[in-house]
């Protein structure tokens, strides 16, 4: 059978190459070592189920600096919320002002391939921003 992996580089930033064996996706991610082979996911894990944003996670060194996921050690807890929409009301002053709400909670929001938001808000907030992000069309 091929080998159907995907690796997908978002930026070049502090981040490292993760590989997900069970889902054939490897993707850098921002992370913040929090004990032995533990670390703290910082960014939004991109065509990944197995963690997810705050989430700590196990890893296993691999050749070349890159890490294999073996685990969720402990789950963040984190609720991610992802719209698509066009890269023009992402620039919005509307969406500024969301995305400035999220930080103020002590959130996280992240914009990939132009016009997909994705806001990351921590287990200690009840804000729902589904109903202040517009339609579009």
């Amino acid at each position: 059978m091929a080998d159907r992996s995907v690796s997908i580089r978002i930026a070049a930033g502090g981040e490292t190459l993760v590989e997900f064996p069970a889902e054939h996706v490897a993707i850098r991610l921002d992370l913040v070592q929090v004990g032995p082979r533990l670390f703290r996911i910082g960014s939004v894990p991109i065509m990944v189920e197995a963690a997810n944003f705050g989430d700590v996670i196990e890893v296993e060194s691999r050749p070349g600096g890159s890490l294999r996921f073996t685990r969720v050690a402990e789950a963040g807890g984190w609720c991610t919320y992802d719209f698509v929409r066009s890269v023009e009301l992402l620039r919005s002053p509307r969406i500024t002002a969301i995305q400035d709400h999220v930080l103020s909670l002590g959130g996280y929001w992240e914009q990939v391939f132009g016009g997909v938001l994705f806001l990351c808000l921590p287990p200690t907030s009840n804000y729902d921003p589904t109903e202040d992000i517009p339609r579009e069309g």
